[in-house]
This record gives C-alpha cells, structure tokens and sequence, in this order.
C-alpha cells in the first residue's frame, strides 16, 4: 500500500495544494522560506505526532486575518445593538451566514488518497474503510478542522461582557479595542477547533467518522527530524548516537522481555543486600533530623528515598553507561572524535536499518527524512542517497525526503521524483510544482534532431538544473567571460540583485532555449544574454541590417516567445503563445520556424516592452552595431561604431594608458574594433581580467546588458 495523493487546504502557506507522491522516493525541495516546511509538519501531525490539536499560528495567516477583520465588522454592528445572549448569537448567526463567513473559510482541510494492490497487499487493516468500489484501487479519508458551534457561542456569550467593556471604553483608542477584541476572539475560535478525521469516496463528499487513533494506525512512519542532536566536542557527554541505540533497541519485543527479567534480578538483589536501607540511613536519615530542627513545625515533610530498578530506570542506567567508538587501526576513539558530518551519516543509517527492520506489510510504511545533508560534505550526501535509493527503489516502502542540497538532487537523477515548492508573488500562499507533471508534458518532444528534452533534462541535471530549483531568478548566458563580468557588474552596480539568489547557467549560444520549458513550469523570472552573431564579413550598417543572425536562441526566441507568461494573483496563465510551441513535437517545427531572422527585424523585436518571465537581451543598435560582447565593451568605452578605425600606433596608446590586455594585428590598413576582437579571440578571458582589475568595467557595462539587469531587477 502507498500514500498516493495528499491535497492540502488553508495550513500556513500551503493555501490550496496537492502532493502526489511517488512509490519509492520523492525528494520535496525549494527555495527557504517557500512552504516546505509546512508539508513535512502536516505529515508529521496528520500520520505520527499527537498533539492535541492545530493551533491558530498553523492557519494560513492571510485567509485568517481577513475572516477575522471581517467577523470584526460584523460584531461591531451587534455590539452597536447592545445584544446579549441567544439575542448576540442570532444576531451574529445571520451576519455570519448573509456574509458568507464560513468558518471553512480558513480552517485547514487534508484529503489523502491510499493506493493499493489488491492481488499483493495485506488489506486485513483498510478494507474496512472502502468506501466504495472502484478501478483506481484507492481508499480515500479527509482530515477536516472544525469548529464546536456550542463552544464557539457559549464562549462569546461568556466573553460578551468583556468585550463590550472594551468597545465601550473611551479611554483607549479605536486600534486598540480593535486590537484587543481581536485577540479575545481568536482565543474562542482557538478554543472552539476540533480535529476530526473521516473516511470517504473519490469525491470526498459522502464520509463516515473514525478516530484519530483508528486512521494512525494504519500508518508505520518513522520520522529524522532536522534538528539531530549529534556530539562532535571532545568534552560533550551527551553521547547521542549510543542513546539512540539504545532507544532502538528497547523498541524489540526481545529486548523487552529481557530487561523485565533484569528488573526482578535487580529488585532481589537490592532487597536481598538490603541496599535501600543503607542508601537511605547514609543519605537521607542524617539530614532529617536537621531538617525537622530548622523547619519550625512538628508537620515537616520528611525526606524519603524510592528505589525500584524497572526496564525504564535500567535503559536509562544503559544510556548513561554506553557509548559510541570508532576503531581506526586498533585504536578505539570516543563518540566525540567523529565530525557532526560522519556522526549524522551513522545516525541515519541507524535509523534507515531500524525502519527496514521493522516494516509491517498490514500498514503504509513510509521513512520521511528532513536535510540528511546537514553537516555531510558532498560526496557523503552524493554516496548516502545512493545507497537510500538502491534500498527504495527495490521495496515497497515509501520515502519522502526535503532538501535544500543540490547534490542530493542531483544524485536522484530523475526529474519524475522531485516537487520543487515555491512561494507565490511574495504572499501567504506557496505552490506544488511537480516534475512528474512536467516530464509527462515534454515525452515525445525533442530540442533538435539528435536529442530529446528529457534526455536533455537527464544529461544536464548536475549542470545547473538544481540551482534553478533554489533561486529567484535565473541568468542564463554564454561563456566565462560573461559570467566574470556580469558578477563583478551585479557586485558593484545592482545591490538589490546582487542581495537576491540569482543561479548562473553557462548556455553558450545555441542551448538557452532547452531551458525555456523548465524555467517556465517553475515561472521564474530569467534573462537570457547571449550575442547576436551575425557574419563576422559585414563591417558596415547596411549589410549588418540585411545579415541574418545565427544564434540559434534567438531565432527561435523571436519565433516563439512574443509572450510568455504573465502573473494574476494565484494563477500561471499562458497568453498570446503559439499553440504549436505548447502541443507539437519540436522535430517537426516548420523551415520558417527555423529560419535565420534579418538583423533589422531583430532589432526591431527588441524594442518591444518586455513584461515576460523569459527576456532575451542581445545587442542592438545602441551598443554601436557590436556583434559580440567584447565587441560591445570596446565600442561603448571608445564611442566608437563597430565600423569606426584606428591606427595600430592609436591602438597601442590605447592599451598602455588603460593598461587592459588585447591583441593588435598587424595589419598595413586602419584597424577596427572588430579586428582587434577577432585578433585576441583566443584570450578572452585574459582581456577580461585585465578590464575588471583596471576597474574599467563600469565605464564598460554594454547598453544591452545594462537594460537587461535593469529588467531583471524590477518586480513582476
């Protein structure tokens, strides 16, 4: 049996989202702060911990206060009637139901889906909750948060006086009676909420009630926190690790058995020695006396000492007396000798094998893992995963991991079993982007002749695909030398850039539109730098105009994203986008998709208002004609066309006084910009260095970059 499907209501961020998991291992990730958190917490409380129930600060904080500012209105009007009684909870029972205040408004609401095999698994624990019979092979159950009607009136009966005394006072302002009914309205509905848990149909609107003990029952989860209490300082005593094994193995039914015998032993032991008795005469009987003097009462407490070794007092007494070693060529060192990395990998292994050990085939048996990356170095995250993997994807349990380590996403390798969180527009609210969704949506489609997208996705994956997953926005450019000069520009000229996580991705020419699709499921805002190129031969305006790019992104780019994606409140709409971009095969793009576009045309494109998540920024002519980015450095420092010429000497003169590092060829004729690029082309990076450590970048930034970060940085 799986856990298959959790769709989640109004807890914290997770507005209005759903889960799907997958039957071996699914890696949750995104960037911090964008609701991952919140979906381990409702795994947690929903299949293990028992609290008692949700606290208000678990609600979605937006949908929350506006019911709240809302039923505040409401209650001013009644508090205005001077109702009391059944008379206020009438008055507000109309205002609550003529203004649609439905308490389902806000308070968070699960439904879970089970899969199962009905030809291999053990069903004896969840038949029973079939709700129906159906081809999917499901069972369904909802958790749903409600409110005790009778508590929630009979309290604001109670609270009435009180809060009437606080709207009526005139010494205190209108913001704080406001603040201060508020608050005693929140403790009501605090109060008021119950937990209740059902199982029901497919549709989820036909339920039967179970209790909260029944529906965790059919769950075996077994849970590694995040915050891991491990040892690496020579004098800490904790000894964490062994306790934890301890803890283990006190859980077999052997073990147990054993230390009731122990118990006996040592309760026979102690009273045939008559160990108590002396423990108390030396401890407690010479003090007591005092005691009594000092006390000033005949009544005095007397001090008295219990012993009673049970199994919980002797696994303490092992916790206390065990401790982790570590032998390295005969030498034995304490629990403290091992890093917090090499400790956190041990603990998680221990945790994994007592999980195998104790996998019941009658229940959903499911490892949840939060960042087993802390403390490892990567190649310790990249080797455990694997091992993690290889055990998931050849049983039947289920394991769900969160993450921020790119190289634990990496190691997973497929696309399929990852669900990237991410919040939206900087409000309460987060969404569920799922891989799955978006490899299904790429099968069959390829990026050129020789390589389709998934196995694109696949073969670049360590590349720079896990950056993505983290960062708010994305530059997608050429080469080394763009990505040392747009770091050093971002540093000094774009502070709310340079403060904001920003992934890098080296594309070369022809490969930023393979990343056009991910970066649009994931709707994150993303430049694209890359150099216009046309033929090297035109050296004049006329032709340039005439000329034909070659840049593959761009010509594609000019075909397919006039308009991409654009944002309203909660949904992703695609508008103004071919329909043949979305829903046929790339291979069969027609020969005018794949035409070269006219330079002029290009230029013309690009004055266009960019409102997109994708924007290509390449040079126009306000970078002087400049075909590349060298080109367009030299061209905006100098105030020179790409056409405009010195003479070698000039050149020289040039270089010494600005002490930056390019070749001059030797050439009889007037040399030009384009010369001197083409003449140091094999030491970019050279020329690079020497412009940044010169500091003549500023003085250097291209008008199309320029632009292109201004873009970046605004807001949607």
């Amino acid at each position: 049996m799986q856990l298959k499907k959790l769709k989640i209501k109004n807890y914290k961020r997770l507005l209005d989202v759903e889960l799907s998991l997958e039957n071996d291992i699914t890696l949750i990730t995104g960037p911090n702060n964008s609701g991952k958190t919140s979906i381990i917490e409702v795994l947690k409380f929903l299949f293990s911990e028992n609290k008692d129930k949700i606290e208000i600060s678990e609600l979605n904080i937006s949908l929350f206060n506006n019911w709240i500012d809302d039923f505040y209105e409401c209650y001013k009007i009644i508090l205005n009637k001077r109702k009391e009684g059944f008379e206020l909870i009438e008055e507000l029972t109309n205002f609550l139901n003529d203004k649609s205040l439905s308490f389902k408004n806000f308070l968070p609401e699960i439904n879970i889906e089970i899969s199962y095999d009905k030809n291999k698994d053990n069903l004896s624990d969840i038949i029973k909750y079939s709700f129906e019979l159906n081809e999917s092979n499901s069972v369904f159950f909802t958790y749903q948060c409600e409110l005790n009607l009778n508590i929630f009136q009979m309290d604001l009966i109670n609270f009435n006086k009180k809060i009437t005394d606080r709207y009526n006072n005139s010494n205190i302002t209108d913001n704080q009676k406001e603040k201060s009914i508020k608050k005693i309205i929140k403790s009501i509905i605090q109060n008021s909420i119950e937990e209740n848990y059902y199982y029901t149909n497919s549709e989820y609107l036909e339920k039967s009630a179970i209790t909260k003990k029944e529906f965790k029952s059919l769950f075996n989860i077994k849970i590694i926190n995040a915050l891991r209490k491990l040892d690496d300082i020579k004098n800490d005593s904790n000894n964490s690790l062994s306790k934890s094994m301890i803890d283990i193995a006190s859980k077999k039914e052997d073990f147990i058995k054993k230390m009731d015998t122990i118990s006996d032993s040592l309760i026979q032991k102690f009273e045939d020695e008559e160990v108590e008795n002396m423990i108390v005469n030396e401890s407690i009987n010479k003090f007591n006396s005092s005691i009594k003097e000092t006390s000033g009462s005949e009544n005095f407490a007397e001090v008295n000492l219990l012993i009673n070794p049970e199994t919980s007092d002797i696994n303490a007494l092992l916790k206390d007396a065990s401790e982790v070693q570590y032998s390295i060529d005969s030498f034995l060192l304490g629990e403290s000798s091992q890093g917090l990395g090499y400790s956190n990998m041990v603990y998680l292994h221990m945790y994994q094998q007592s999980f195998e050990d104790n996998i019941e085939d009658s229940k959903i048996n499911i490892m949840i893992i939060e960042e087993p990356e802390s403390h490892m170095h990567p190649q310790m995250q990249h080797s455990f995963f694997k091992k993690i993997i290889s055990y998931y994807e050849n049983n039947t349990p289920q394991c769900i991991i969160s993450t921020h380590s790119t190289d634990i996403i990496s190691s997973i390798n497929k696309l399929s079993k990852i669900r990237v969180v991410r919040g939206i527009n900087n409000i309460f609210s987060s969404k569920i982007y799922d891989l799955r969704e978006f490899v299904n949506s790429i099968k069959g489609k390829k990026y050129d002749s020789l390589t389709g997208k998934i196995e694109f996705y696949d073969f670049f994956f360590n590349v720079g695909l896990p950056n993505i997953i983290f960062s708010n926005k994305v530059i997608l450019f050429e080469g080394d030398s763009e990505r040392i000069f747009l770091k050093c520009i971002i540093k000094d000229k774009f502070n709310k850039l340079y403060k904001d996580y920003i992934s890098y991705i080296q594309v070369g020419g022809a490969y930023a539109k393979n990343y056009f699709d991910i970066i649009k499921f994931l709707n994150i805002k993303t430049l694209v730098l890359t150099d216009i190129d046309y033929e090297k031969k035109y050296i004049d305006k006329d032709n340039i105009l005439k000329s034909y790019s070659s840049n593959a992104t761009i010509n594609y780019s000019y075909n397919n994203l006039k308009k991409l994606i654009s944002i309203d409140d909660f949904q992703v709409e695609e508008c103004n986008l071919k329909d043949e971009y979305l829903t046929t095969d790339d291979s069969t793009e027609s020969d005018e998709q794949n035409d070269k576009i006219k330079i002029s045309d290009i230029y013309k494109w690009l004055e266009e208002e960019k409102n997109d998540t994708i924007g290509i920024f390449t040079q126009t002519e306000l970078d002087y004609y400049s075909r590349t980015l060298e080109e367009s450095m030299l061209t905006k420092y100098l105030g020179m066309n790409i056409w405009d010429t010195k003479t070698a000497d000039e050149w020289k003169n040039i270089r010494k006084k600005n002490n930056i590092r390019f070749s001059i060829p030797r050439l009889d004729v007037p040399i030009s910009i384009r010369d001197i690029v083409n003449s140091t082309s094999q030491n970019k990076i050279d020329f690079m260095y020497s412009v940044i450590l010169s500091n003549k970048y500023s003085k250097m930034i291209p008008y199309y970059i320029q632009k292109g970060l201004e873009w970046l940085e605004n807001e949607w």
